[in-house]
């Protein structure tokens, strides 16, 4: 990964502080340990920490394209740059670089806004466009890279991490509450929020046009749920072959790399795909790196030992160090920026730490277990589904109210009937939802009563403005009722 920094002021007599700007930079070098690079103009200023990862020699940053008209800073991998480069030579556009970001440059000089379309890749980058005096930004559509910003009457910041953003003095750091709110909903904080009132997240799939005159935002593109010929039933065969094309295509792409590249397997499904196709895809040996969970947390190093053996891989493992959580967790709370309420960062900073001193580029199985389904609570969710199709709504409240009535008050005397009373009680609870309410709530960590009772009186007030986001996304897909108003 790399770090962008940059800032642009309103008023054109205003300049940039270099030295601020090196500042915002530093704070994120770990993101870029190999390089930095910066480019100043009076009221813009754009700053890059560089991890090289293609183009060792010449892809130092800022990158312009000829005129030197346009600057850009970017982190991320475009996967498709080669094709991309090869077309836009032949529109009579000269290269100095062979990376990719030198492409995203140039595309943008040919087509404008309209190259993100184009990037078939994750990234995050910003581009000053000096004949139109504008500030463009853009980020991958599933978000994979980050982009925070913040804006008030004099300025427009933008940086990888928010903490780079508060190297700026002047900055204001008051805190979301709705954001707040929202963390002890989810569990983190969706975008485009963040913990602050004037910072905030670029959507993915969204760019940015910002000027003197204002900002513009626009969604490039959004997930097509697909209900017409192609939604129709096939054979078993053509999704298992379709699903093997296009993940042997896409581990194809991330192997781009001048820098060896190694996969962190977890002994699952989706990891050990990517080690077996990565395998048969280089025709040699990789790395492969897990971490065990330490003592009484789940384990999973004997299934991920069982694929590096049968994929013939270079294996490490690392443990958890369950002492040294506590030490470790200022540390986290430093690279995270702001709250995060899945355990799982703990395990994931081991087995990165120990993957960084062997490569430079990890692949992952990651966003695996959303796309086909993996977690608990997409069966409850079917579960829950099951149900109201099976029963009547009157039956299923006439069930709740009793079970509520047997364990209000003494589900802990109950014993292990208590735990089937409560379970019962929460499914026929659900069941009387729209589907998408049935998976906000089980999505949900705590509900608008139990935020009523550990809030203080300043937070009590933003209780459920925050709601409702997950169901708002279920009203995009076909065929799934959702009442918002809940």
């Amino acid at each position: 990964m790399c770090g962008i920094v940059g800032i642009l002021y309103f008023d054109r007599q205003h300049c940039v502080d270099p030295l601020v700007l090196k500042r915002m930079a530093d704070v994120i070098a770990h993101r870029g340990p190999d390089d930095e690079g910066f480019f100043l103009k009076g009221n813009i200023g754009m700053g890059h920490r560089r991890l090289s990862i293609i183009d060792l020699d010449t892809g130092h940053q800022p990158i312009s394209n000829e005129d030197g008209a346009c600057q850009i800073v970017y982190n991320g991998e475009i996967y498709n740059f080669n094709e991309l480069r090869g077309d836009l030579q032949k529109r009579g556009h000269n290269f100095k670089t062979k990376s990719d970001t030198e492409v995203i440059v140039h595309a943008y000089e040919e087509f404008g806004p309209q190259c993100v379309r184009l990037l078939n890749g994750m990234f995050a980058f910003a581009i000053w466009d000096d004949r139109n005096k504008t500030l463009f930004i853009a980020r991958d559509r599933l978000g994979i890279k980050p982009l925070f910003y913040y804006i008030d009457n004099e300025k427009f910041v933008f940086a990888s991490e928010l903490k780079a953003i508060f190297e700026l003095p002047g900055v204001n750091k008051e805190i979301n509450l709705v954001a707040l709110d929202a963390f002890f909903s989810y569990g983190y904080i969706p975008d485009p929020l963040t913990p602050y009132k004037l910072c905030y997240t670029l959507l993915p799939a969204c760019y940015m046009v910002v000027s003197t005159q204002g900002i513009k935002s626009q969604c490039y593109w959004s997930l097509n749920y697909d209900t017409g010929e192609g939604a129709k039933q096939k054979e078993i065969t053509y999704y298992r072959d379709t699903l093997h094309n296009i993940l042997t295509d896409a581990v194809k792409r991330c192997l781009i790399s001048d820098v060896e590249v190694g996969i962190l397997l977890s002994g699952g499904l989706d990891s050990s795909s990517v080690v077996a196709i990565t395998a048969k895809r280089l025709g040699h040996t990789v790395k492969t790196f897990t971490v065990k969970g330490g003592p009484g947390l789940y384990d999973e190093t004997n299934y991920a030992r069982t694929v590096a053996v049968h994929c013939n891989t270079i294996h490490y493992e690392t443990e958890v160090e369950i002492k040294s959580i506590r030490e470790l967790l200022p540390e986290l709370l430093h690279y995270l920026d702001e709250p995060f309420a899945d355990s799982s960062i703990i395990p994931t900073y081991y087995v990165c730490k120990m993957a960084s001193e062997q490569v430079k580029v990890a692949l992952s199985g990651e966003g695996g277990d959303e796309i086909f389904a993996g977690y608990p609570t997409y069966d409850r969710f079917k579960q829950v589904n099951i149900i109201k199709k099976l029963f009547p709504r009157f039956f299923l409240q006439m069930i709740h109210c009793c079970a509520d009535i047997l364990i209000r008050g003494r589900d802990d005397g109950l014993g292990d009937l208590g735990k089937i009373v409560k379970r019962i009680r929460s499914v026929t609870e659900y069941s009387m939802y729209p589907p998408g309410n049935i998976f906000e709530r089980l999505r949900t960590l705590f509900s608008t009563k139990q935020k009523m009772k550990i809030y203080g009186e300043r937070l009590r007030p933003y209780v459920g403005q925050s709601t409702n986001f997950i169901s708002e996304h279920f009203c995009s897909m076909p065929g799934i009722q959702t009442d918002v108003s809940l």
